[in-house]
């Protein structure tokens, strides 16, 4: 009986192992006829069979094993549960994920099972590491980096519209909470400073704040709320009124104590774990502290504490568990914050002259931002003009964003490469076969720019351009100008071929050209004013190259007329924010050392303070086209290009101009009394806060204390001016 029950078993196991591949998909019965089986004949099919895999047979043996290994990490589990504080919220973020009211709508994670696991694994550590398993704390199916982008753009784009909808709603229904302000300052505040993020990267990613906000959840925290307030009372709404709470939130004081008392606090110190909110609240007060404040060493301090917090994380490899367990928004916010991170410690870089702590080769992040709602979303004028308006030109922010993030990327190779602190033992041909292939990236950058991006000055139509989009072609010329100008002015670099040196004055003073275009530009629609402070830099080093092409020409010539207009922008630009101060003054001196006339420069404002809190400057609701300086006037259609012929500019002598300092020794009268100490072969110079001492120039870099009467430069002493780094 046995034997007749395995026989028969055995031939019902060889039939459906012999079923061809059509009647197996199709659970057919197959009767194996050749060259077709019936079944294949009747669809018009082929008739194919393939060998199965065996399958392992369940033992005994290995049920146990994996009964075991469950046992094992059920323990393990509860013994990190238990070792969690139930007061102690997620490590990510401030509020636990199920924080989230249904009312405002909560995009379902695309990774349901894994977000617990997330909370776990919050900390990022590499491969080298002691302390994790870095191989078993990422799920093996989750360790791509390519990321399926077609669904979850319209997800992502559908959810940032319901929300901007759900915006007004929830102003209007009291949810949202501006912490003792009123709610329309507060909410104006805030349009403010969603309107000022297209030039630097997106922070804050809006539709999570803004629905987080409404019901406390894990992307809101008052830490952020008021950093984001902060960075916006830097452009105060034109009609406020007079009341004491009003102007104490306009100037800066209340949200800057606000998020510092937050930052600090005993009870809940924020400063001892990595929360993403966190990371975000300190590169924005980093932003606000070194552009407005010119509090440049605790800027430098915030951004380097944000920046570790976001390695903590892991937000800085998209292999970490980070992206690799959590939900497509999250990844997107993730992706936001850390390049916005990258893009600031490489601004801050060159203001600084400091090295990168953020560097290409350790990072693994792709350049992708798959909201694309605020890059079709039709661009407001607001902040950036006397009379705001919404404007018929999309904003293109995230294309912008990315090709920022592209450019910044060859910024970091130019400081590694050129401006790094062992760059002047290497040889002086390697370095320039080095800037060469750099000229070649960024060449290429600029010829793969999307055309909506690609804006040549003079011939785009009124309106065509936006103000981000400026100021990411000025940092382009900016980077030119940082690539070759070593060439003339670094000593060990000018024994090269004095064609070489020919040819990187020629171009930077082409690149300085064109910022003086996007500067016209920028000046017929937008107020300069209250333009992105990188256009500051480019400015300056634009100003750097045609003071010494004007200290050669006549008095009448464009080199001159373009460096009057660089003094009059700055002089502008210093009215809202600060970092501009110390460009117009090295500017301003070294014209004088040049022997070029650019008249009396008067000061945009100056205040004095009695009260040793208030800390920032007074804002009045001006035309932002009011000139308040008094440089020569210079209409725009005077300055029509570069003075023709460059060839004929003595070439040695502008090569003397950047080294002269070192060729004279400090005046006896006391007129200059600072130190300079050049450092290897970057052309930054770091002089003490006395270096105008006996100029009418007040220098005081305590907070935002500015006293400045006119800025005289007649008792100036000789002064180096440096494109990498401020340190005054």
């Amino acid at each position: 009986m046995v034997t007749v029950s395995s026989s028969s078993e055995r031939k019902r196991k060889q039939r459906v192992a012999a079923a061809c591949d059509f009647c197996r998909r199709r659970k057919l019965g197959c009767d194996n006829k050749k060259p077709k089986c019936t079944k294949c004949s009747l669809h018009g099919r082929e008739c194919t069979y393939s060998e199965r895999p065996r399958s392992e047979r369940p033992s005994n043996s290995r049920i146990a094993h994996l009964l075991d290994e469950n046992d094992r990490l059920r323990q393990s589990l509860e013994a990190l549960q238990r070792s969690r504080s139930p007061s102690t919220p997620d490590p990510i973020h401030e509020e636990p994920l199920d924080h989230r009211s249904p009312e405002v709508g909560t995009p379902v994670s695309s990774h349901p099972a894994a977000e617990a696991t997330a909370t776990i694994a919050t900390k990022f550590h590499g491969p080298s590491s002691a302390l994790h398993h870095w191989a078993t704390d990422i799920p093996s199916d989750s360790r791509s980096t390519k990321i399926d982008d077609g669904q979850v753009k319209k997800d992502l784009f559908a959810e940032a519209a319901r929300q901007r909808q759900l915006e007004r709603i929830n102003l209007v229904s009291g949810k949202l909470d501006f912490e003792g302000i009123d709610a329309s300052l507060g909410s104006e505040l805030l349009q403010t400073f969603w309107n000022r993020q297209h030039h630097s990267g997106t922070v804050v990613y809006r539709p999570a704040f803004m629905r987080d906000m409404a019901c406390h959840g894990p992307n809101f925290s008052s830490l952020l709320l008021n950093a984001m307030l902060f960075v916006a009372v830097k452009h105060p709404p034109l009609q406020l009124s007079n009341d004491t709470a009003s102007q104490s939130c306009v100037n800066g004081i209340t949200f800057r104590r606000k998020a510092e008392a937050l930052l600090y606090q005993a009870d809940t110190p924020l400063l001892s774990k990595s929360i993403l909110t966190t990371a975000q609240a300190l590169l924005l007060m980093a932003d606000a502290l070194f552009s407005w404040c010119d509090e440049r060493s605790l800027s430098w301090h915030y951004l380097g504490m944000a920046i570790s917090m976001i390695v903590d994380l892991g937000l800085h490899t998209a292999r970490s568990a980070f992206y690799c367990t959590r939900s497509a928004e999250d990844q997107e916010i993730g992706r936001r914050v850390f390049w916005s991170a990258y893009v600031a410690d490489k601004v801050q870089s060159i203001y600084q002259g400091r090295p990168p702590r953020l560097r290409d080769t350790d990072c693994m992040v792709p350049i992708q931002f798959l909201d694309e709602y605020d890059e079709f979303e039709a661009f407001h004028s607001l902040s950036y003009s006397a009379t705001p308006s919404q404007l018929d030109t999309p904003a293109r922010s995230g294309s912008t964003f990315e090709q920022l993030c592209k450019l910044s990327v060859i910024a970091e190779s130019i400081l590694a490469k050129l401006y790094g602190e062992k760059s002047f033992l290497l040889d002086p041909r390697t370095l320039l076969q080095a800037s060469l292939s750099l000229k070649i990236e960024l060449e290429q950058w600029r010829c793969s720019l999307p055309p909506h991006l690609d804006l040549v000055a003079g011939e785009s139509s009124p309106f065509n351009f936006l103000p981000h989009t400026l100021s990411l072609l000025s940092m382009y010329y900016s980077l030119i100008i940082i690539l070759f100008r070593p060439f003339v002015s670094d000593g060990h670099l000018q024994t090269l071929d004095p064609s070489n040196a020919n040819s990187a004055f020629t171009t930077c003073a082409n690149a300085a050209t064109q910022i003086n275009n996007i500067l016209n530009l920028y000046k017929q629609h937008f107020c300069l004013k209250t333009c992105p402070y990188f256009i500051s830099y480019a400015t300056y080093a634009s100003g750097t190259i045609h003071a010494r092409i004007a200290a050669q020409n006549l008095a009448g010539s464009q080199s001159r007329k373009m460096l009057l207009h660089c003094l009059d922008v700055l002089s502008q630009q210093q009215v809202q924010c600060h970092a501009p101060r110390q460009s117009l003054k090295i500017l301003l001196v070294l014209a004088k050392r040049l022997g070029v006339n650019v008249g009396t420069v008067t000061a945009a404002w100056s205040r004095t303070d009695t009260d040793a809190d208030d800390q920032f400057p007074e804002f009045a609701p001006t035309n932002c086209f009011q000139l308040i300086h008094e440089p020569t006037t210079i209409e725009l259609n005077e300055i029509s290009g570069l003075d023709a012929n460059l060839d004929a500019l003595d070439i040695d002598a502008i090569m003397r101009s950047f080294d002269q300092i070192s060729q004279h020794a400090a005046p006896a009268n006391n007129e200059f009394v600072g130190r300079t100490r050049v450092v290897g072969n970057c052309g930054r110079s770091d002089v003490t806060d006395d270096s105008f001492a006996g100029t009418g120039i007040s220098t005081s870099l305590q907070g935002c204390d500015f006293d400045l009467p006119s800025f005289s430069v007649d008792n100036a002493g000789i002064f180096l001016d440096p494109l990498i780094g401020f340190e005054f």
